[in-house]
């Protein structure tokens, strides 16, 4: 099942976390997209999954798409 989890902020980063922690999704399975000019560099390091910056065949080849954003960022 591919995951993808857009902003990976304080919530995105949690379910990030916990999908791989647990195993519920392997790493290459799970996409975290972060905003278009972004630095994925340091989120990257740290969370072993697959980084994509905006919308992307990642995001639509998702199964589930988790959005995580405020709601003011949702645009």
């Amino acid at each position: 099942m591919n995951v993808a989890i857009i902003g990976p902020g304080t919530m995105g980063r949690a379910f990030a976390e916990t999908l791989l922690r647990t195993q519920t999704v392997p790493p290459e399975m799970l996409t975290v997209v972060h905003r278009e000019g972004s630095d994925t560099g340091a989120l990257a390091a740290e969370l072993p999954c697959v980084h994509a910056v905006g919308p992307g065949p990642h995001l639509r080849s998702a199964q589930v798409v988790v959005c995580a954003v405020k709601p003011q960022d949702f645009a």
